[in-house]
């Protein structure tokens, strides 16, 4: 949003503002986006929802480590 023109900029949010109307849920990657789009007015806190983008490696316990050892 920081590199977009002032007037496209504005444009583009009232359009979220008029898409997320019309949305039960929405659904961000990261907590960055989701606090905008409440800040700005775009969603209300109880449509959204944060799926964190990625794979937490540390969910698979020390299998990570004994991959990285057999592949020595």
């Amino acid at each position: 949003h920081e590199q977009t023109p002032r007037p496209l900029f504005h444009l583009g949010k009232l359009a979220e503002r008029y898409a997320a109307r019309h949305c039960d849920r929405l659904v961000f990657l990261n907590e960055d986006d989701h606090a905008w789009s409440i800040e700005a007015g775009v969603a209300q806190a109880r449509q959204c929802t944060v799926i964190h983008n990625g794979v937490d490696v540390r969910s698979f316990g020390s299998t990570v480590h004994r991959a990285a050892e057999r592949a020595d």
